[in-house]
């Protein structure tokens, strides 16, 4: 590693000699962070598990220039021990009016409105970087923006949130949540709520990740911010009815639960696939006047509750219990449902044909030879079809006959909105970030829009 501590030239040191200078400087920022209302730091961490608080200054080349508030001069460091930079937290864009999300077949994603798309490439006006040209090969899908804001749309931090230690049986250790770039981390039994007064009529879209084998219960509708100990539930304080989506290993089950009242269970379902991956996409429909909940795991409809003795849920709250295990929790999305139920087609299949999605909630298939803000021009067994882009909810692009292999070890940028892009990193300083990629050429970006930089380690590290 390097570190800049001489002028003009600067000295090399090595990362323990750095880490040994600023421990105790680390230690005294730390406790003053937590007793004032400094503003955050950025964060730089490292292959080894050491970590500096700062800021960063610039990236060129194979150097990075890192400002620690004790130091009186930047300090230099190659880039090959650098694992990730974790930016202060920066305010999130407002949501654009009439935009739409692209998702890359590597799951990249980027936000903007779109202004063409053709045989061979799509153009999006994107805030943090301007119009980019995608190549048609590499996109996965295309999907509105919705006109009303959404309830929540990504995990911005605590804020706003009432985290506490899960009850536990005697003998075991209870832990809490945390967060770190976008998603909410949890190693021992922990809870997290918040009441977003939800709809009659919801829409409720998490990621979650795991080691070992998932383990969370889900409130959904309850009036208490706190945990509830199922087996001991009348012992502690009062509430009001909910629901309790339950995941353990690859069970899923819904249990209406009341004080002073049996849990039944409205049924569970096996979902083997979970037996065989550590992530999973979780979307829960929720509709309150038809006492019914449908869930969808990995765009695929695989339940149906429907409670007999009406909707139990009588507050306006969600809950988040892990129980065991290690979990990771991101990409929270609620937004009002419109009652629509599509079976999709599951994302990781070739689809011979594009598939239009409506907001009815039908489909059409067929080649999409042009798009823009005013209509979605289709071509379904020969016959040319018009579409109106308000109508179009999502847009399915067919795989192409070779699409082309992800690329290498480079950067994951991490957006303040959520998703994030890979590339190779020209350049970072705070006027902007240069980055090129197959997905989109060479771009630069606005520095603010980033939450996170992820250095990729080459294949074989």
């Amino acid at each position: 590693m390097n570190s800049a501590a001489s002028n003009p030239a600067p000295r090399r040191a090595s990362l323990a000699g750095i880490a040994a200078c600023f421990i105790f400087l680390l230690l005294g920022a730390l406790a003053s962070a937590q007793t004032t209302n400094a503003p955050a730091h950025d964060e730089l961490l490292f292959r080894n598990g050491d970590f500096v608080f700062g800021k960063l200054l610039g990236i060129n080349s194979n150097q990075l220039r890192w400002q620690h508030p004790d130091a009186s001069e930047p300090i230099q460091f190659t880039m090959d021990g650098i694992e990730e930079v974790d930016f202060a937290a920066a305010p999130r864009s407002p949501a654009l009016s009439g935009g739409c999300k692209i998702l890359f077949s590597n799951g990249d994603l980027l936000r903007g409105k779109l202004i063409s798309c053709d045989d061979e490439s799509l153009t999006l006006d994107t805030p943090a970087g301007g119009r980019l040209k995608l190549p048609r090969n590499r996109l996965q899908s295309l999907a509105v923006t919705p006109t009303e804001p959404a309830i929540i749309d990504g995990i911005a931090g605590l804020e706003g949130w009432t985290e506490v230690a899960a009850p536990v049986a005697q003998g075991a250790e209870a832990g809490h949540w945390s967060y770190r770039n976008g998603a909410f981390y949890a190693t021992k039994p922990a809870s997290i709520a918040r009441d977003l007064k939800l709809p009659e009529m919801c829409r409720i879209e998490f990621d979650l990740a795991w080691r070992g084998q998932p383990s969370l219960a889900v409130a959904l509708y309850t009036d208490s911010l706190r945990p509830i100990l199922l087996l001991n539930k009348e012992q502690g304080p009062d509430f009001s009815g909910f629901y309790s989506f339950r995941i353990n290993g690859i069970v899923a089950e819904m249990l209406p639960v009341k004080k002073r009242a049996t849990i039944p269970s409205l049924g569970s379902v096996i979902l083997a696939s979970l037996g065989r991956a550590d992530h999973a996409h979780f979307d829960l429909r929720v509709s309150k006047p038809q006492n019914k909940m449908i869930l969808l795991v990995d765009k695929t409809p695989v339940m149906q509750w429907t409670d007999p003795n009406g909707f139990q849920g009588e507050g306006s709250g969600i809950r988040f219990v892990e129980n065991a295990g290690a979990l990771k929790l991101s990409n929270l999305r609620i937004t009002r449902w419109d009652g629509m139920v599509e079976e999709k087609l599951d994302a990781t299949s070739n689809l011979a044909e594009d598939v239009v999605w409506l907001q009815n909630g039908s489909s059409v298939s067929g080649v999409v030879s042009s798009a823009n803000e005013q209509a979605v021009l289709l071509r379904a067994h020969d016959r040319p079809q018009s579409i109106p882009f308000s109508s179009v909810r999502e847009i399915d692009f067919r795989a192409p006959l070779n699409r082309p292999p992800p690329e290498g070890a480079g950067v994951h940028a991490m957006f303040a909105e959520g998703g994030g892009i890979h590339g190779q990193l020209e350049s970072w300083n705070p006027d902007g970030v240069v980055l090129r990629s197959a997905d989109f050429g060479r771009a630069r970006f606005n520095a603010s829009a980033f939450t996170a930089l992820q250095f990729l380690p080459e294949q074989g590290n």
